[in-house]
C-alpha cells in the first residue's frame, strides 16, 4: 500500500522572554505575529494540492480561538504545553534546539503509538514556509535528507525522514536530549551528526524570517 507524506510543524508560538545562550531576545515577533506565520507555513503545505498530511506539535499557552483554528487546518495536533520536561526545554531552557528535540520526540511517539503511516517525514520549523523551489522529487524515500552543509552544518528548519528510519529517527532525538542536558550545542550540529545514511541537496526550498532578527529573512 503506497502512504502519503507527512509534515511535522515543530512550534512555540508563545515564546515567553527568558534569553537564548546566543542572544537576549527569544522572539521579535509577538505571539499573534508568530500565529499568523504558522498559519502560513501550514497554507505552503496545503498549497502542494497533493495527499500529505500535516500534523502540528505546540508547546506554549494559546487563546481559544488559536487553538481551534490551529486544529481546524492540520491533521494531527500535539499540545505538549501540560508535559512538564517538554515545556522546561521550549520556555525555561536557554538551549533553542533542546524543546526542538523534545517535541520532535513527543510527536514522533504519538505518530507510533498510533500506528499512523506514511511515506517520508517532513519536519518543518514554524513560522518558515515552502517556497516556490520546493520539489519532493528533490528529497529521498530511503535515507535522510538535509540541505547541503553552509559553514559546517545541516540546516535543520526542513529536512526529511524515511518512514523506515523512524525509530532512528527517535533514537537521535533522545541523543540529542541527552547531549543537551550536559551542554549548549547547535542543532544544526548535534541532530545531523547521528542522521545516517543521508543525502545532502543544494536546495530544500524554505523560507521566513527569523525570529532573533526583525531583518534577517532565512531561504534556503
Amino acid at each position: 500500500m503506497e502512504h502519503s507524506d507527512l509534515f511535522l510543524i515543530t512550534s512555540v508560538i508563545n515564546t515567553g522572554d527568558k534569553a537564548w545562550s546566543y542572544c537576549a531576545t527569544r522572539s521579535f515577533y509577538t505571539p499573534q505575529e508568530r500565529f499568523e506565520q504558522t498559519l502560513q507555513t501550514i497554507e505552503s503545505i496545503r498549497n502542494l494540492n497533493d495527499s500529505s498530511r500535516i500534523m502540528l506539535v505546540e508547546c506554549s499557552e494559546l487563546s481559544e480561538s488559536m487553538t481551534v483554528a490551529l486544529k481546524s487546518k492540520v491533521d494531527y495536533f500535539l499540545q505538549c504545553i501540560d508535559d512538564a520536561d517538554v515545556r522546561a526545554s521550549c520556555l525555561n531552557s536557554e538551549k533553542k534546539g533542546y524543546g526542538e528535540a523534545k517535541k520532535s520526540q513527543r510527536a514522533v511517539e504519538y505518530l507510533l503509538a498510533h500506528n499512523i503511516q506514511f511515506n517520508r517525514l517532513f519536519k518543518i520549523s514554524g513560522r518558515y514556509f515552502l517556497n516556490d523551489q520546493f520539489l519532493k522529487s528533490r528529497f529521498s524515500e530511503t535515507v535522510y535528507t538535509f540541505r547541503r552543509k553552509v559553514d559546517g552544518t545541516n540546516s535543520t528548519v526542513l529536512y526529511s525522514v524515511p518512514y523506515a528510519l523512524l525509530n532512528h529517527y527517535i533514537a537521535q532525538l533522545k541523543r540529542c536530549s541527552d547531549v543537551y542536558a550536559r551542554q549548549v550545542i547547535g542543532y544544526e550540529i548535534v541532530l545531523p551528526s547521528g542522521c545516517t545514511p543521508m543525502c545532502e541537496i543544494e536546495i530544500v526550498g524554505v523560507s521566513g524570517k527569523v525570529a532573533v532578527s526583525t531583518n534577517e529573512f532565512f531561504s534556503a
